[in-house]
């Protein structure tokens, strides 16, 4: 729920492609997470990848004061 809620904010506020919220789950069963950090955190975590230097569009923005700034809003807004 959070990274959906993240996803958001982050869309809207920025106009980024939504390329969704995704999970990938262990091999040792189902509802185990992947990722050591997020299966073994005592709160609640989320992998956030904003935007991508492989895509030169997003790599101009990403060198931007404001859409970093944009990016970093829209987290704390959608963790609010």
């Amino acid at each position: 729920k959070l990274s959906r809620l993240i996803l958001g904010e982050i869309v809207s506020n920025t106009g980024l492609y939504n390329r969704g919220a995704k999970t990938r789950q262990s091999s040792q069963g189902p509802n185990i997470d992947y990722y050591y950090f997020i299966r073994d955190s005592i709160m609640p975590a989320v992998i956030i990848e904003n935007a991508f230097h492989s895509n030169p569009e997003e790599e101009r923005l990403l060198k931007t004061d404001e859409f970093r700034y944009k990016l970093a809003e829209s987290i704390a807004k959608g963790i609010a």
